[in-house]
């Protein structure tokens, strides 16, 4: 049976059609304003708005599904459906899991744990309220984690792979002083204090043009990861990357945005008004018009209210916050068939009621009716 939904805002790319009306025939919108939609079950949003499903292409919250405590893991099914049912939740109807591959470091970012991660991931597919990809991150001075890599992206198990340096002196680090993550002894002598991708010589860079040439061969997204100079933003882009993750400062995500690269800032930087280190601020960026995309970065819930709040305080109009977790990832990422609400999408759709406090009312993934409140 096709699904009716009436009295609804429709959020466009580019304007709110106020009052509107929806079908949903299998798992495709069939029609905005039909003049009747016979045997369908009526759904009556009584004028909350309706945006498209969210697209996060970064979310590695679910290491801590999989490990809430150091050392502590519970069953990786368990982790997975924990996350699934998070980000239905939060109005995320495409999820890029986003798992690091470190064996330097160890623990959930072990070859071993990540591998177990992502078969449950893959196993689950079929059964899960929303759709979950796999977003691997590796961390290039691990030399012992290049050949799982290779594996992944031969084998296409992964959608999107990010190249990551958290050594001292580099990246994050460099602005901190400190790693993000804890010192690590594997294969660090051609990091500190440099550009991992300006030093055009030595493993590293071997390593990262080998992961970019499987990349590219079998057409999976290549991503570059707390870029801290314009310098290191053009080898990225020379190496293939398209997607520039969180850069450090306004430069630099200035010269990833000239470069036509989407930008990623993330959420939890908007909703706390700062970044957790001394990088910029993702509402400058935004503001400076050099940053396309908002990810949960690691807290799913963040996502939406921070979109919301883009509008709410007059930085944005709706439709162009919106697009920022809607329209721009999915265009980031070459998916046709969703990010927007339009005939033949996909119907991944969110009802939110935006009066005083943002609350979510219905979502459908892929055409189903995965959640409903009054």
């Amino acid at each position: 049976m096709s699904t009716y939904i009436i009295h609804a805002n429709l959020v466009l790319p580019d304007r709110v059609v106020e009052d509107a009306s929806l079908l949903i025939r299998d798992d495709v919108i069939e029609a905005i304003n039909p003049v009747s939609a016979p045997e369908s079950n009526v759904v009556d949003l009584e004028n909350a708005y309706l945006i498209p499903g969210l697209i996060d292409l970064h979310c590695d919250a679910i290491e801590k599904d999989f490990e809430p405590r150091p050392n502590v893991f519970v069953p990786p099914d368990f982790a997975v459906k924990s996350a699934d049912a998070r980000n239905m939740l939060s109005g995320i109807t495409t999820v890029y899991q986003s798992v690091a591959l470190d064996n330097g470091q160890g623990g959930v970012r072990s070859t071993e744990k990540v591998m177990m991660l992502i078969g449950s991931l893959e196993e689950a597919k079929y059964q899960s309220l929303v759709d979950h990809r796999i977003h691997l991150r590796y961390e290039v001075p691990d030399e012992s984690s290049l050949p799982t890599v290779l594996r992944l992206l031969e084998a296409r198990r992964v959608h999107l792979v990010s190249l990551m340096d958290h050594t001292p002196g580099q990246g994050r680090g460099k602005h901190i002083g400190v790693p993000l993550n804890q010192p690590i002894a594997v294969d660090r002598t051609q990091s500190t204090g440099a550009n991992i991708a300006s030093a055009r010589s030595g493993t590293k860079w071997k390593r990262m043009e080998h992961v970019a040439e499987v990349s590219r061969q079998q057409a999976i997204p290549l991503a570059s990861h707390d870029n801290d100079s314009s310098e290191q933003v053009h080898d990225l882009y020379a190496l293939g990357a398209r997607i520039c993750e969180f850069p450090m400062d306004l430069e630099t995500a200035h010269a990833a945005h000239m470069a036509g690269m989407a930008t990623i800032v993330g959420a939890p930087n908007l909703v706390r008004g700062k970044s957790q280190g001394n990088g910029i601020r993702a509402i400058d960026a935004i503001k400076a018009g050099v940053a396309s995309v908002v990810c949960s970065d690691y807290v799913s819930q963040t996502l939406l209210p921070a979109l919301i709040s883009l509008s709410r305080q007059g930085h944005l109009e709706l439709p162009q916050a919106i697009n920022l977790g809607t329209l721009n990832p999915a265009t980031a990422m070459g998916l046709a068939d969703r990010g927007e609400i339009a005939v033949g999408k996909r119907a991944d759709l969110v009802g939110v009621k935006l009066d005083g406090y943002t609350q979510i009312r219905a979502v459908w993934s892929d055409g189903r009716a995965v959640f409903r409140t009054k």
